[in-house]
């Protein structure tokens, strides 16, 4: 018997944003079965500090977790859009700006290092997601949130790969407009895309080295005519 814990932020707690349809948690519900468990301690707005209060709600639970997943991070990241500011005198000048955003990386790296290896204290198989890119309405905006959204999911995968745990890049699972409930949270479509990439991630044989995930050519990431790009934002009225 399978027990997932699902720890972290609207990633994986999306019930608010689906209009009423299946969540994250739902979905995965739903095609583990009734033989498997699914507990859901990711918060919508949750963020790296809140994780170590996410854990011990599970130190709280009866000892039968098998799996963990964590998805952390964006509302970190978040917190510093201010550095996108144009009018920042930092950037006036490209070298200012990179070392702005270099500590910010530095900062980013050592709160995540420092998160994961709280939940790899637990000692089990532990997957990892990515930030996505989001769905920004200004195309220029967008460009620059993608380019920026690299540079911390850099930092998540090379913490993931040194700890030996295998990845959801959710930049290559929410790729289409329909996807997103608003700019920063997965919707209805987006959640099941999520779903279903975590499942093909739990259904691989336990193995010592990291894998990213989606690999190859999923067909959402081919089939849709309305797939986001970096070059373009979100032409969408969230209402």
């Amino acid at each position: 018997m399978m027990h997932l814990i699902l720890l972290g932020d609207s990633t994986l707690h999306n019930d608010s944003y689906t209009g009423g349809g299946p969540s994250v948690t739902d979905h995965i519900r739903a095609d583990l079965g009734k033989r498997s468990e699914v507990t859901r301690l990711a918060r919508d707005g949750g963020m790296m500090r809140n994780v170590t209060g996410q854990l011990d709600q599970l130190e709280k639970l009866p000892s039968t977790a098998t799996h963990l997943v964590l998805s952390v991070g964006g509302n970190d990241a978040l917190t510093h859009t201010h550095i996108l500011e144009p009018d920042r005198p930092a950037m006036t000048n490209i070298f200012g700006a990179l070392s702005d955003l270099t500590d910010i990386l530095d900062d980013f790296q050592d709160s995540y290092r420092t998160c994961l290896d709280r939940v790899l204290e637990h000692s089990l198989p532990t997957t990892v997601c990515t930030i996505y890119n989001g769905a920004f309405q200004d195309p220029s905006y967008q460009r620059v949130i993608s380019t920026t959204a690299r540079l911390f999911d850099d930092v998540i995968m090379q913490c993931a790969f040194d700890a030996g745990c295998s990845v959801v890049d959710l930049r290559r699972v929410c790729t289409d407009y329909a996807d997103y409930y608003n700019p920063i949270e997965p919707g209805a479509e987006g959640g099941r895309k999520i779903a279903s990439t975590i499942l093909s991630v739990l259904r691989q044989k336990q193995s010592s080295t990291s894998f990213v995930y989606p690999s190859g050519a999923y067909p959402w990431l081919a089939s849709s005519r309305e797939r986001l790009c970096p070059e373009v934002g979100m032409q969408r009225d969230y209402r």
